[in-house]
């Protein structure tokens, strides 16, 4: 792009002369240990978003949540929020289950939503769980809400 030119070329060389000289940089770790920081990082930073959506949430919200299975073909699960976010008081273990197939286990003082299963139908047609069916209800954990 034209704004990332040598200061030279650049439009507004005579107000920023070379402070205006762009480097564009790709970091990359030197050795495992700066390799293990960045994955943390980038943790970090996905769950300080994903906590900030679901301190936005209410009962009633609708929300999908990452899944797989019969119901959820697209990758994803649609579920309504029963509550709203709440610190775990406990380390709690859920029913989902994780990439290796293992109960999640959450911290004490984890965001979790406490919600109720949509289940699809058809392409376009979702019916909801009965709320004295034990089945349809799901503690999910902020991290797997996607929207």
């Amino acid at each position: 792009m034209t704004r990332y030119s040598p200061h030279e070329a650049c439009e507004r060389f005579p107000t920023w002369k070379k402070l205006n000289d762009w480097k564009l940089l790709t970091l990359k770790p030197t050795d495992e240990e700066a390799c293990a920081h960045m994955e943390a990082d980038e943790g970090l930073v996905i769950q300080d978003k994903t906590d900030g959506m679901a301190a936005c949430i209410a009962q009633g919200d609708m929300l999908a949540m990452v899944g797989t299975g019969e119901h959820a073909p697209n990758g994803y699960y649609t579920v309504e929020a029963l509550s709203a976010a709440y610190e775990t008081e406990n380390d709690m273990q859920l029913e989902l289950l994780d990439e290796d197939g293992k109960p999640i286990t959450l911290p004490k003082g984890s965001l979790a939503v406490d919600c109720i299963y949509w289940n699809r139908q058809l392409p376009s047609w979702y019916t909801r769980y009965d709320e004295a069916d034990e089945r349809g209800r799901v503690t999910v954990p902020s991290h797997m809400i996607l929207n």
